[in-house]
């Protein structure tokens, strides 16, 4: 058991005993506060309708076996009681005396590591603890629905596992991006002067959003700004834009077209931007994104006649490929890197597409994890696993769709090597 739940154990039981010693006790012998058998009681009724759900679906009861469970777990409930309250005096009394003795912050006493097995020992035997009620329903089962059950019971607790990390990795990451929100806020707020004319400082970034203040001269090189401070800034290109021998390849692309010399260009190149053809524009953010499906309306040709012409076929659903576990993402891309022989700036970009797609994924597995937790629960296998399917069908669209955007960051060369591998 870790050190971190040992305090919080500790912890709680503290104030129960603080609670206890400034509202009074039940009798003259009692550590626990008034109302600590309504507060168990309440606490195990919401565990009693939660395993009445999960045992019915897990094991796929009749209502008659349901009854029959319905009527044990209430039985037990008045056992749980009594017991948390048995259990709980012991562990208070034992903590206190050790806390007397200055043993309680000692991990490795004799004394400590009891206390330790006494807590995990609550739990555990429980008359109302899962697994205990398990044992207690398969012995009125056939042998192979109480094994089945058994694996289904795990799958629902991992499901709700998985459900309760999901809602408080998205909570943490929340108040993170706020906290981190108003450091910044709060850091800039230092570096506006009164008469708001600072100089901004060179800064890629800056470039990027603020045309203003990013001057290139005549072969496209950025040279210092009026009024900004420092040297030359560094003009590597961002994620998605072009080098400064790409952009003069296209030039000379562009200008052999209009002289009706079309030569096929490197992959990949958009067309020129306004530093290169001298219109002043503030630079936007270049944003990688699928194609946006087109939506045509047809209307049905008329006969002569004015009678409706039979109706097209409609079109084939695109059946994608099933897509890896999310984990298993970050090693595709790895390998269709190596594969293909990404350099350092492809393996940048390759690693935000990554990202992208990653986050989309989980935004919509999270958008639908109720649909995905009454999947989970289906007893009949032929439904839970076509249920399934239709819901990951956009997970394999976006896994197909990631293939497509790190394979679009090849080069020429890396495509026409590619092309010759799978010859």
């Amino acid at each position: 058991m870790s050190r971190f739940f040992n305090r919080v154990c500790v912890a709680i039981l503290m104030m129960l005993v603080s609670a206890a010693a400034a509202f009074g006790q039940n009798d003259g012998n009692s550590l626990l506060a008034p109302g600590f058998d309504q507060a168990s009681r309440e606490g195990w009724e919401f565990e009693i309708q939660h395993q009445m759900q999960a045992f019915s679906s897990a094991y796929g009861l009749d209502p008659q076996l349901q009854t029959l469970l319905q009527n044990e777990l209430q039985a037990r409930l008045i056992a749980q009681v009594a017991y948390d309250r048995q259990t709980t005096e012991a562990i208070i009394k034992k903590t206190q005396e050790l806390e007397a003795a200055g043993l309680l912050e000692n991990e490795e006493a004799p004394e400590v590591k009891a206390l330790n097995a006494l807590m995990a020992a609550q739990t555990l035997n429980a008359p109302l603890n899962e697994e205990r009620v398990a044992d207690w329903l398969e012995q009125r089962l056939p042998a192979a629905v109480a094994t089945e059950g058994r694996q289904r019971l795990r799958e629902v607790r991992d499901l709700r596992l998985q459900k309760h990390l999901e809602s408080e990795y998205a909570f943490q990451a929340e108040s993170g991006a706020k906290r981190v929100l108003g450091e910044a806020l709060v850091q800039g707020s230092g570096l506006i002067s009164p008469d708001g004319d600072t100089p901004l400082p060179n800064d890629p970034v800056n470039d990027r959003y603020y045309a203003e203040i990013k001057v290139r001269d005549v072969s496209g090189e950025v040279i210092v700004a009026p009024g900004r401070k420092g040297s030359p800034v560094n003009d590597s290109p961002m994620p998605g834009e072009l080098t400064k021998a790409e952009r003069l390849r296209q030039a000379q692309i562009e200008a052999a077209e209009r002289e009706g010399r079309r030569k096929p260009g490197p992959a990949g190149l958009v067309s020129p931007s306004h530093e290169m053809t001298g219109t002043p524009s503030h630079e936007s953010i270049v944003v990688e994104q699928p194609p946006a499906p087109q939506v045509t309306v047809q209307v049905a040709p008329t006969t002569p006649a004015g009678r409706a012409a039979p109706a097209a076929p409609a079109a084939k659903e695109v059946a994608f490929a099933q897509a890896p576990p999310l984990d298993d993402w970050d090693k595709y891309v790895q390998e269709r890197a190596k594969q293909v022989g990404f350099d350092e700036a492809q393996m940048t970009r390759a690693q935000a597409v990554l990202k992208d797609m990653k986050r989309r994924a989980n935004q919509y597995r999270m958008s639908r994890s109720d649909q995905f937790a009454v999947a989970a629960l289906k007893t009949d296998a032929k439904a839970r696993e076509a249920m399934m399917k239709e819901l990951n069908k956009p997970i394999d669209a976006m896994f197909d769709e990631l293939k497509q955007r790190i394979d679009s960051l090849m080069t020429l060369e890396q495509r026409q090597k590619a092309a010759a591998g799978k010859k």
